[in-house]
């Protein structure tokens, strides 16, 4: 399959993303939307792995962030529009379990070596009935739990050999119109 590479202007970056190890940038599309450009490491096939993976995902029928190949200048990355709707904000899980379970007994700051993240505690956050599935998903009647659709993810996470589900690499979505949801994959 062949698929289309986004071409970003150079001077279309409107913010830091200071997230993660990769450089990266928000920045508006022709439609208005925000969007992520995500620097890729050279020799590292970290943006089709993206690309992949996003597919999967897709084939799998999970709600996941959607991710096209891009370039910007020179640089090789993905664009991903962002999986938060307008005035919504994206509530990360070390944040979450630091609230949950207090910072005393989670550190919001502890790297991915850190034994604290387990899937125990981010079962606990999601049990919780105010947090329902992703909003815009179309939900199958045998997946009917934010708890059902994480367990997908770490599925998913299992087919790929992604080893990179820490506690910055999932989140809920606070938003007016849809409440508390699990984020899309990402």
């Amino acid at each position: 399959m062949n698929y289309p590479v986004i071409e970003v202007p150079p001077d279309a970056s409107t913010q830091l993303e200071q997230l993660g190890t990769k450089g990266k940038f928000w920045f508006r599309d022709e439609k208005d939307s925000r969007v992520l450009f995500k620097i890729g490491r050279p020799g590292t096939g970290e943006n089709w792995a993206e690309k992949v993976c996003c597919e999967i995902a897709r084939l799998l029928g999970l709600p996941h962030a959607e991710y096209d190949l891009a370039r910007c200048g020179e640089r090789q990355g993905v664009a991903s529009p962002s999986i938060v709707p307008e005035f919504g904000r994206l509530i990360l899980g070390n944040e979450l379990l630091a609230k949950v379970f207090g910072p005393e007994h989670y550190d919001p700051v502890a790297d991915y070596r850190d034994s604290q993240h387990t899937l125990r505690r981010v079962v606990a956050v999601l049990r919780n009935p105010a947090v329902t599935v992703p909003f815009g998903w179309p939900c199958p009647w045998e997946i009917c739990s934010a708890e059902d659709v994480f367990a997908g993810y770490l599925l998913l996470d299992a087919l790929v050999g992604n080893q990179d589900r820490h506690h910055e690499n999932w989140a809920l979505v606070s938003s007016q119109e849809y409440d508390l949801t699990l984020a899309h994959t990402f």
